[in-house]
């Protein structure tokens, strides 16, 4: 299911794409393959806290390895970060998906209660485009740099 889930996501690539998300891990990013000229990660991480990190909700590890590997197939990437950021929202030219599912293994192996509602009608995009650019606003710019300061500081 995991595939599956993963090629729904991939299905809204284009030239912008917005991956936002609170929870994160390796198995769910680890097969994730996205192709755009941009690519906007709007992630939780709270680099003032580890707590997140410990009790397994995110890994910073697999998001740095993610973002390393997109160099090769995204124009541009931007790491935004919030530490209370909720929204499961992935936008692409092709539409979007919406709903509760993160991008993590658990979220995404059929195992959970979860749904992601898929939309490509075009004023609901534009609307959703509005309404994920004003949600960015709460995010502070990350740079892989930040990220890898992070994880030393903080790595077991």
């Amino acid at each position: 299911i995991v595939e599956r889930r993963v090629a729904d996501i991939v299905s809204i690539s284009g030239d912008d794409v917005t991956l936002s998300t609170a929870f994160y891990t390796g198995g769910a990013l680890d097969v994730l393959n996205i192709k755009a000229k941009s690519l906007r990660l709007l992630m939780r991480l709270n680099t003032q806290s580890v707590a997140d990190w410990a009790m397994g909700s995110l890994d910073p590890l697999a998001l740095r390895a993610f973002i390393q590997r997109h160099k090769q197939t995204c124009g541009e990437i931007s790491l935004l970060i919030s530490p209370t950021a909720h929204a499961k929202i992935y936008s692409g030219q092709n539409g979007y998906l919406i709903g509760s599912a993160n991008l993590s293994t658990r979220a995404l192996s059929g195992s959970a209660a979860e749904i992601l509602w898929f939309e490509n009608d075009d004023e609901r995009k534009r609307a959703m485009d509005a309404a994920v650019q004003d949600y960015s606003r709460k995010f502070s710019p990350c740079s892989v740099a930040r990220l890898d300061a992070y994880i030393a500081a903080n790595e077991a």
